[in-house]
């Protein structure tokens, strides 16, 4: 199957995709993947697969390249599936791809400190939704905080601790931890305006 996979993160930066993409070349389909060039490392240096799309301080003008290079790949390469981080202006692509194979996929809603461009993105987010039926959200808290009604949780998945050889789980040495009546959370991600404390 031909896989496009698209955000606006650089390759790398954003665990969940970077897990996607490794996952789903290593079940043998074809994996390509559109991001934004944020003049970081580059994780994967050579890799012809990715697609980088350099940043413009215009912001307008940027998300119209970043939806181009998304249309040009999709003339070229024929996808079957095209799974897209929800950005601003996301359901634009509409016009120009067949809406089925298009894949939206929720991660976070707004975090901006003023209330208005959080209520602003957030009604970005749910007009695309609208527009495209194959939706997928992080949390269910976070689907209906957006008032979606039909969408798929697909959760943040954790790395598989498992003996490489056969498949055997070694998963035994980490039950120590688990022993206590005590919860352990983990926090993955940025800590960039999210406030954890609060």
């Amino acid at each position: 199957m031909k896989i496009l996979l698209v955000t606006t993160n650089q390759f790398g930066y954003l665990v969940d995709y970077h897990r996607y993409y490794t996952y789903l070349k290593k079940k043998g389909h074809d994996v390509k993947f559109v991001c934004s060039d944020y003049k970081k490392e580059r994780i994967e240096g050579n890799n012809p697969d990715i697609i980088y799309v350099p940043r413009v301080k215009n912001k307008v003008n940027k998300h119209f390249r970043f939806m181009k290079t998304i249309v040009d790949a999709e003339r070229q390469y024929k996808f079957d599936r095209i799974m897209i981080h929800v950005f601003p202006l996301v359901s634009l692509l509409s016009m120009f791809i067949n809406k089925q194979k298009i894949f939206l996929d929720i991660r976070t809603l707004s975090i901006h400190r003023k209330q208005y461009k959080r209520s602003f993105f957030d009604f970005l987010i749910r007009f695309a939704s609208r527009v495209y039926k194959n939706t997928s959200s992080i949390t269910d808290v976070a689907a209906k905080q957006l008032g979606l009604r039909h969408y798929k949780l697909l959760s943040l998945g954790g790395a598989y601790f498992g003996n490489q050889q056969n498949g055997t789980p070694v998963n035994a040495i980490y039950n120590h931890i688990f022993e206590n009546e005590y919860f352990i959370f983990i926090y993955v991600g940025t800590l960039f305006k999210r406030r954890v404390i609060e």
